[in-house]
């Protein structure tokens, strides 16, 4: 058997099966018996699914040949979720199977290499989680929470300012409900600059320049006054929907509390200014304790501030049960 036959058996009707054959043969070398373990993934096919002729063929080999042949693979299986190409999904079905394998290989290969992977299924989640989250037999949060606080942590490197706001809130909440201590600090750090970055002239120029891009993509006009009031529109969005939401999920970090705290009581314009401050009381839902309670008691109170406002501010009270708060 030849490199060149399993080359040609992954177009074939019986292919599938010899190439399994080959995987499970140890009077073969490792190089080609690993080879046959990639044809799996790599091969295009209807009528077959080769992640699970892998996984079953991996489970009849002893366990050093198992670890043998998942570290050969790893490399190849790099190469495939990286190949070139993108979809409306947001990767290419080779890309896909490359990462479903990987995933399904973890339980099986040996330490360095599950933390190898890991790390490289988690960052192909990352590196476009909007568009891949939901691709493949495994979802994004299928993975972190199968495999853990490890792959939690490695979620804290794609938090970014310009994700779209629910991918933002989605990856805070996996960080928040499965990572360590140390990662959910490192998040919390993050999310408060990304907040503060959305504040930013800069993110506001860069909405900007996105939304004169999409005007002229569709041969339409804008005013610089209807650009402007489009883009702090949308920064209320990225803020309302997205940063300030995700803080939930990490405000038993002190710093995130306090962020929240300074959101919710600092006095905003408009519907959108109103609306971060309510929505920042409900981040703080649960997360409130005694020594938060005048800040907290002084909005209730204050007539001057919007009722939606003060309506959460006395709910946030209500979770505290502190009896120095009835006078």
């Amino acid at each position: 058997v030849t490199t060149e036959d399993i080359e040609g058996w992954k177009g074939t009707v019986k292919g599938p099966g010899k190439i399994v054959a080959v995987m499970l043969a140890d009077k073969y070398p490792v190089e080609l018996r690993t080879q046959a373990a990639l044809a799996l993934v790599d091969m295009e096919r209807t009528d077959r699914d080769g992640t699970a002729d892998l996984q079953s063929a991996l489970q009849r080999l002893d366990e050093e040949e198992r670890h043998e042949v998942i570290r050969g693979m790893t490399p190849g299986l790099e190469t495939l979720m990286k190949a070139d190409g993108k979809t409306d999904s947001g990767a290419t079905p080779r890309q896909i199977r490359a990462k479903d394998a990987a995933f399904l290989l973890i339980p099986y290969a040996p330490a360095d290499v599950k933390v190898k992977l890991t790390t490289d299924v988690v960052q192909w989640y990352v590196a476009d989680f909007n568009g891949r989250s939901l691709a493949g037999n495994y979802s994004a949060e299928q993975v972190v929470r199968a495999l853990g606080s490890p792959a939690a942590r490695e979620l804290v490197t794609g938090l970014k300012s310009r994700l779209p706001p629910q991918a933002l809130v989605k990856m805070a909440q996996l960080i928040g409900q499965i990572a360590d201590p140390d990662a959910r600090a490192q998040a919390g750090k993050r999310i408060i600059a990304i907040e503060q970055e959305m504040n930013s002239a800069e993110f506001l120029a860069w909405i900007k320049t996105n939304l004169q891009t999409q005007a002229a993509s569709q041969n339409v006009k804008l005013t610089d006054a209807q650009v402007s009031k489009a883009a702090t529109k949308n920064r209320d969005a990225f803020l309302n929907d997205g940063a300030i939401p995700a803080m939930k999920w990490l405000a038993d970090d002190a710093d995130v509390k306090k962020r929240l705290l300074t959101l919710a009581s600092t006095p905003a314009s408009g519907d959108a200014g109103t609306q971060r401050r309510v929505t920042a009381l409900q981040a703080l839902e649960g997360k409130v304790g005694k020594t938060d309670l005048q800040p907290i008691l002084a909005m209730a109170l204050d007539q001057s501030t919007p009722v939606q406002v003060r309506d959460y501010a006395f709910d946030r009270v209500g979770d505290i049960r502190a009896p120095e708060a009835l006078p």
